[in-house]
């Protein structure tokens, strides 16, 4: 808790840049996937759920950069005027795209009579950062960010909504050991499409470098480096001898810069080219491309210090697989990360933050369920229980001055749900059902106080989506609908 104290106050002098410029084709939905609903209790999306928690924290002004693509800038602009959040300081920085080639001679490739083209990777963002100016002074946006009192930048990306429990930790370890660039990560399982973070040494030199190399190269790398040969995990555990990076990214601002400008916001590049035929001439059209993470092979070992911070697994819910592909990936082992399964980590991260601030919620037992969708794949969701950012605050200690300052007198079965929206306090409550409660969302309005407070009625089922079955497609990506039955509301303005 201390940590994520001190961890708060740097929130406030942080700029966080969203790395979100793609499509949610390969889940099957249409949209934008930062404007995908984070659960479906709420529909609140990804974006929303961002800007709500970095706005309370440090305010309308807060600092807010959005990388966007052709494909995404528009539908991006137009996602943020409808969320009507009042955040004065966003910026979309729209990332270009680059030729394609065709072969190992660089014979460039057309489609339709047309030169392809096709984004560079999201290493652009560097490069974007470096060359957008602030119109006002004249400055560019991150040395005027660093004149303004901003001492660190936050890359984070589009689906992974427990980032938010992260952050905080990660900027006060990194203030505290005083780190160039912080690596947030998780243990991870072998084969799990999840950068490593790992120490390397170049050949005939000394020096070492921490840095993310990619799971796709690095089984044939790991076939040399222990034992056991390729990508696999350390003895006597289910995880990888190396961390897994979740590209939640904090940097120092004063090591940034100047790095930035030294190599003009360009990372190091790569092709990563999928052959025709043995005689490895020709390829598919390939584009050259860049990571993010990559910025660490730019840092200087002498004079800066890369790290990582490993967190548990539940604080990495990412929605990047569409349901048949999740689905697979469980009967392999491994985590499903769909939609599906966001929404349940998601649910489960609030429970566990909840119980940490005191609140005794009913152990379900280990086989139960809500949804099965076969090959072992099964999401438990409830009891639901979501509260934005001014309810629920945001640290542990935030829980219980604001939200449940006697979590003993709190009582949530296991089939309820309970949303929470604006400045409420819950003195006391016993709930088996469904309850929706809306305080003020002025901070210095008194809020919304439940007191000696008793509902019973039908509450919310889930309800497994058939094959054939029409429905909106943030309810196919995930298999299921939650359907309310009956719900009581108590709003402030109503009393």
């Amino acid at each position: 808790m201390s940590l994520e104290r001190e961890g708060l106050s740097y929130v406030k002098k942080s700029v966080f840049v969203l790395v979100a410029g793609g499509l949610g084709e390969r889940l099957g939905y249409s949209g934008i996937k930062i404007e995908l609903p984070v659960e479906t209790a709420t529909n609140r999306c990804y974006l929303e759920h961002y800007l709500r928690w970095i706005k309370h924290i440090a305010g309308p002004n807060a600092p807010f950069v959005i990388m966007t693509s052709d494909n995404t800038h528009e539908r991006t602009e137009k996602l943020l005027r409808g969320l009507g959040l009042n955040m004065t300081n966003v910026h979309l920085l729209k990332q270009e795209t680059v030729f394609c080639f065709n072969d190992i001679t660089a014979h460039l490739a057309f489609e339709n009579g047309k030169l392809l083209r096709k984004p560079h990777g999201h290493g652009d963002v560097h490069l974007l950062l470096y060359r957008s100016v602030d119109r006002s002074s004249g400055k560019r946006l991150v040395e005027l960010w660093q004149s303004q009192g901003y001492s660190y930048i936050v890359f984070l990306q589009d689906t992974n909504a427990t980032a938010t429990l992260t952050i905080p930790v990660s900027l006060a370890i990194s203030a505290k050991h005083r780190l160039a660039m912080n690596f947030t990560c998780i243990p991870r399982q072998p084969k799990e499409a999840i950068g490593l973070l790992c120490k390397v040494r170049m050949c005939g030199s000394d020096i070492e470098r921490t840095i993310n190399v990619e799971y796709d190269i690095f089984e044939s790398l790991a076939a040399s480096l222990t034992e056991l040969g390729g990508d696999q995990a350390a003895p006597g555990s289910i995880y990888s001898y190396f961390p897994g990076s979740i590209n939640t990214l904090i940097l120092n601002m004063d090591d940034y810069i100047p790095l930035l400008t030294e190599f003009c916001g360009v990372v190091p590049e790569f092709i990563n080219p999928k052959y025709t035929d043995d005689s490895k001439t020709t390829f598919k059209p390939c584009r050259i491309e860049s990571l993010m993470q990559d910025i660490a092979l730019l840092f200087g070992p002498e004079k800066h210090r890369v790290g990582g911070l490993r967190f548990s697994r539940f604080t990495y819910q990412p929605v990047k697989n569409g349901l048949q592909d999740g689905i697979k990936k469980f009967a392999q082992g491994l985590a499903a990360y769909c939609a599906a399964t966001g929404e349940e980590g998601f649910y489960e991260a609030v429970r566990l933050r909840l119980q940490a601030a005191g609140l005794n919620l009913p152990t379900r037992p280990k086989d139960a369920y809500d949804v099965n969708f076969g090959s072992g794949l099964k999401v438990r969701l409830f009891p639901i229980i979501v509260a934005d950012a001014m309810a629920m605050g945001v640290s542990v200690e935030d829980i219980t001055q604001r939200l449940l300052p006697h979590p003993e007198n709190v009582k949530v079965s296991a089939r309820s749900v309970l949303l929470v929206e604006g400045c409420v306090r819950i003195e006391s409550l016993d709930l088996d059902g469904a309850l929706r409660l809306v305080g003020p969302t002025d901070e210095n309005a008194a809020p919304l106080v439940i007191n000696a407070m008793t509902v019973k009625n039908a509450g919310w089922v889930v309800r497994p989506l058939s094959a054939d079955e029409s429905a909106d497609e943030i309810y196919r990506i995930r298999g299921y609908v939650i359907e309310e039955k009956e719900m009581q509301a108590v709003h402030h303005a109503k009393l």
